[in-house]
């Protein structure tokens, strides 16, 4: 199961454990094993029944495995999308790990707060809770929870908009994972990373990487991998350009979703869809899906910013300029609501920087619109953004000092980012 070979996992196990092991530890950890595999597979119903049977035995006589019942009960409740019940269940499981001073399980469970604080967008929490498990593995040799905890890490540092130590985590957690014959990982680690490279502008050693986990993944028959290196392969064709092969790659991630529901990759899925359809000019049909995605309130934060900022940009296209500044400024308004959460000053910093591309659309808008002084209104006052964008900066503080500003011509190439990935 730790190799990621789920369904050999399972036909392992599905035989009853001799008479004489009944209502013993062993065949607690046989349900608690089953339960995980069943999780990991999307398949719920199962998870649940096995979960049970190893609650039913560990109440009665295996009381010393109440950690790791809690541990995976809170596991069960993160992979079905019950993040806040997730993150009670994993408190429950570090106060029990402190409580019988085991090392390994508190690393585990700390871990797993950091994901699912990130899950609640809980950023700057998310990273102490993982530094702390980091910090634990590594003092323990805990090598398996160790490249599990540094991808963790990866996440909270690419949620926080800081590129560089993401990328840096992730190769981490990728080689330490391959150390410890984590297969299964290692693919999804390879695949963080090329999305970091991506967000950082390397496209061909985006596309690499995420070819490479695809090539694993699918070997592991991994399909909740497998359909994520769809996703972010078909972001890298629309980046070239090849839109057909795009949507092939999309159509190909949504296949998966008979088999293994997500709603939240359904929702991201849905934005690539409505990201090609802008792309090839097809207005309408992008409408449709990015007003749907926007006024999702189940929709993660970051994914309602970029849906708005993109419908923005449609409408705009389509010469409604008023309905395209009010969404403009609705997707500005939902960054800074996000970036007020984070409380550390520091990490505000870096979330800033996740957001420049949304603000130089906004500017790139208002600059057409022959409007310089509201483009200067709107720059965030951050020497981080000042810098990043200096050209652009320069230029709307020209058009200012100018009376007549009344022709002005933006080439969006020469100041925009590429498009951020996010699950």
């Amino acid at each position: 199961m730790l190799q990621g070979h789920y369904q050999e996992s399972i036909a392992l196990l599905d035989a009853d454990v001799p008479l004489v092991l009944r209502g013993s530890d062993v065949e607690a950890w046989q349900h608690l094993t089953q339960s995980a595999s069943y999780g990991w597979l999307s398949q719920f119903d199962r998870a649940r029944f096995h979960l049970a049977a190893a609650k039913k035995i560990i109440d009665s006589s295996q009381q010393q495995l109440l950690g790791q019942l809690s541990l995976r009960r809170g596991s069960l409740e993160f992979l079905s999308g019950n993040t806040e019940k997730a993150y009670a269940g994993y408190k429950e499981t570090r106060d029990i790990a402190v409580r019988s001073r085991d090392p390994f399980l508190e690393s585990a469970a700390l871990g797993s707060l950091g994901l699912a604080a990130t899950q609640l967008e809980h950023y700057d929490e998310a990273l102490d809770w993982n530094k702390s498990a980091l910090e634990l593995s590594r003092a323990t040799g805990a090598i398996n929870s160790i490249a599990r905890v540094e991808g963790n890490v990866g996440w909270s540092y690419h949620e926080l908009g800081d590129l560089p130590n993401a990328l840096e985590q992730f190769q981490l957690a990728e080689a330490d994972a391959q150390k410890a014959g984590l297969a299964a990982d290692r693919a999804y680690w390879l695949l963080s990373a090329g999305t970091v490279e991506f967000d950082l502008g390397n496209f061909r050693s985006s596309e690499t990487k995420i070819s490479q986990a695809l090539d694993l993944a699918d070997r592991l028959h991994d399909s909740s991998t497998v359909r994520e290196c769809f996703e972010n392969l078909g972001l890298v064709a629309m980046q070239n350009g090849q839109f057909v092969l795009a949507r092939d790659r999309v159509a190909r991630a949504r296949s998966f979703d008979v088999t293994n529901p997500d709603p939240k990759r359904v929702q991201y899925e849905k934005l690539l869809s409505a990201q090609l359809s802008f792309r090839e000019n097809k207005l309408a049909a992008a409408v449709g899906l990015l007003t749907e995605l926007a006024s999702d309130t189940h929709a993660p934060t970051s994914l309602r910013w970029e849906a708005l900022a993109t419908l923005a940009q449609v409408h705009a296209a389509q010469h409604r300029g008023a309905l395209a500044e009010q969404e403009f400024s609705q997707a500005i308004a939902t960054i800074s609501r996000a970036r007020d959460s984070v409380e550390r000053e520091d990490f505000r910093l870096s979330f800033l920087s996740s957001a420049i591309r949304f603000y130089d659309e906004y500017i790139s808008f208002l600059l057409a619109q022959n409007r310089p002084l509201d483009a200067l209104k709107t720059a965030p006052p951050r020497k981080e953004y000042l810098d990043a964008r200096k050209p652009l900066v320069k230029l709307v503080e020209e058009l200012v000092n100018k009376r007549d500003a009344g022709h002005v011509y933006i080439r969006r190439d020469d100041f925009t980012l590429a498009a951020r990935r996010k699950a």
